[in-house]
């Protein structure tokens, strides 16, 4: 059979007629994202998957399948697990039972029509010439590519080129039918009533499900039924406890001028949370000589993904923030000067070395500078003033937090919950809201769906308010979504506030480790250096090894029914008083 994939030619995939196979076969879900998009089109349909699989599991054994990495994860993690080797990998993937695997891959293009970040390695090995042409022959595989059609020919490059050389080395796609392939789905930010999600629900319902359906044997008349009961599922009963919170005596004062991470007591914490969002492509930067004598150099290193080095996360001090653009015009732009040295990463040293010397240059033209923003104090209290009343009691208490191992196969609302593994291990609920959760993100459809197993049912609107969240979530809710949290710009704090029963009596939201599965860590902002890195070699002085300078534009405006909003990381630098750390 030929496939063609949007004007890259045509390739010779395998036949499409289904071989029976003996055993169970093992679905595994993989995404690549820049924004965190396609992770949470991995989100729901890791949850629509396991919904039909849950259906099936009370059948018949034969032709079934096993989840087994929900709720997805990045290409380059699952390589890690193999040492990096495309061919151990590979051999994972053929079970000797069932001679099959399937994949269903989530792909974003980034930039003029490349991979993103989380790929990179695994695409460096799948372009490897030495392959063997088989060497995913057995391996079926469904893909989503996510772009923007605004790009032309570029729409969704990166998926597609994944998709030819897959074929290439062996790998077909899952019929529908028999003799019939599956396509890949193409998702548009700009597609209207939810962009890029709207098309992974049309993907889902005409692609994904059929297939699945075909390979599980299940007849096609009952597909509207369990599409319909996938899309608006019934809720699990179970409690989730992805995490284990010990709450501590005792209360932690809050101090603005002293930011929770640079206190003794928390830094090493907030210095692993910090240094696990670092951007895989970011610089090492090698420390040469000891605090104990009277100085130290810094020494920018190649670009390496798998190092350890801790000083890679370095702080900087501001020292101009002033506005470009007049007063009176609408878009306030700011030009601001970093310097990185008064302090050059978060440690518990604290003998400082006398004098510093920058060898080399410290970045290159072109360079970006990847900043970790933080949240406002009004928006953090804004926050705690939705949750319920035990969780704002212990706002300031010392946490002790770790994943809780037996949540990851739990079922119902864990499947939708985020469930980050690097939150810091000892922090406050304050400091995790105002350094670590994104609360300033628009929560995603398949957060609501999450939301809606937390509604309290002691009260007249619980049910009522549950239908709603599970509407917003669904499918068939996508305009709603769109004018409800899109159009708005509704953050978590404007849902919860909405919805009283999440903070009423009876919700699942009194439990701290519930609260820490469902936000997201804050995502860091890249912004182009304006400076030039020779200018700042030369500049180097004892108090800084080189600076840097940004022209930020501030993010504000208004939605169409008169709120005010402001971007979180434009927002964040331009609130800084010179000297800031």
């Amino acid at each position: 059979r030929t496939v063609r994939l949007f004007g890259w030619g045509s390739i010779h995939s395998q036949s499409c007629k289904m071989k029976v196979e003996s055993g169970p076969c093992t679905v595994r879900v993989l995404y690549s994202s820049q924004s965190g998009r396609a992770k949470a089109c991995a989100r729901r349909t890791c949850r629509i998957v396991s919904d039909v699989l849950a259906k099936r599991s009370s059948r018949s054994n034969k032709n079934g399948m096993i989840l087994a990495n929900k709720p997805g994860a990045t290409f380059d993690q699952d390589l890690t697990q193999y040492n990096l080797n495309i061919c151990d990998w590979a051999k994972s993937l053929k079970q000797p039972d069932s001679g099959s695997s399937l994949l269903i891959l989530f792909v974003s293009t980034t930039g003029d029509g490349e991979h993103t970040d989380t790929i990179q390695n695994f695409w460096k090995q799948l372009l490897q010439k030495s392959l063997p042409r088989d060497l995913l022959v057995g391996v079926q595989f469904c893909l989503f590519g996510l772009g923007d059609r605004a790009y032309g020919h570029q729409f969704c490059a990166a998926a597609r080129k994944l998709a030819i050389r897959m074929v290439q080395i062996g790998a077909a796609f899952l019929p529908v039918n028999e003799g019939t392939a599956g396509e890949p789905g193409y998702g548009d930010d700009g597609t209207p009533g939810g962009g890029v999600l709207a098309d992974l629900d049309t993907w889902l319902q005409s692609q994904l499900l059929p297939s699945l359906m075909f390979k599980l044997r299940i007849d096609k008349s009952t597909l509207d039924t369990v599409s319909e009961k996938v899309v608006s599922p019934t809720l699990s009963q179970k409690s989730f406890e992805p995490y284990k919170v010990v709450v501590s005596e005792g209360k932690v004062s809050h101090d603005a001028d002293n930011p929770q991470w640079g206190s003794p007591e928390f830094m090493d914490a907030y210095s692993d949370f910090l240094e696990s969002r670092r951007p895989i492509t970011a610089y090492q930067y090698s420390l040469t000589g000891l605090a104990a004598v009277a100085s130290q150099s810094l020494e920018r290193q190649a670009l390496s993904s798998s190092s350890n080095n801790k000083n890679t996360l370095l702080l900087a001090r501001l020292v101009e923030n002033h506005r470009l653009t007049a007063k009176d015009w609408d878009q306030d732009t700011r030009h601001l000067r970093l310097e990185v040295g008064c302090i050059p990463s978060l440690t518990n040293d604290d003998k400082a070395p006398t004098t510093r010397e920058l060898h080399g240059l410290p970045y290159q033209a072109g360079d970006v500078v990847s900043i970790i923003p933080s949240n406002s104090e009004t928006e953090v209290e804004h926050f705690l003033s939705v949750l319920p009343a035990n969780v704002k009691e212990i706002a300031d208490h010392p946490l002790m937090i770790q994943v809780n191992a037996r949540g990851t196969d739990a079922s119902g609302m864990g499947d939708s919950l985020v469930c980050y593994p690097n939150w810091p291990i000892k922090c406050t609920l304050r400091g995790w809201l105002t350094f670590c959760a994104d609360i300033h993100a628009l929560p995603e459809r398949e957060d609501l769906w999450a939301l809606s197993h937390c509604c309290s049912l002691a009260g007249e609107s619980g049910q009522a308010q549950r239908d709603k969240l599970q509407q917003l979530s669904d499918g068939t809710g996508s305009a709603l979504y769109t004018d409800y949290i899109l159009r708005q710009k509704r953050s978590w704090a404007d849902v919860l506030y909405d919805f009283d029963s999440l903070r009423a009596p009876g919700s699942q939201l009194s439990s701290l480790a519930v609260l820490l599965g469902l936000l997201s860590p804050i995502r860091p902002r890249e912004f182009s250096i304006a400076s030039s890195p020779s200018r700042e070699m030369a500049s180097s002085t004892q108090d800084a090894w080189f600076g840097m300078d940004l022209c930020v534009a501030v993010v504000e405006g208004k939605t169409p029914l008169g709120r005010s909003y402001r971007g979180l990381c434009s927002d964040y630098i331009c609130r800084q008083v010179k000297t800031s750390t």
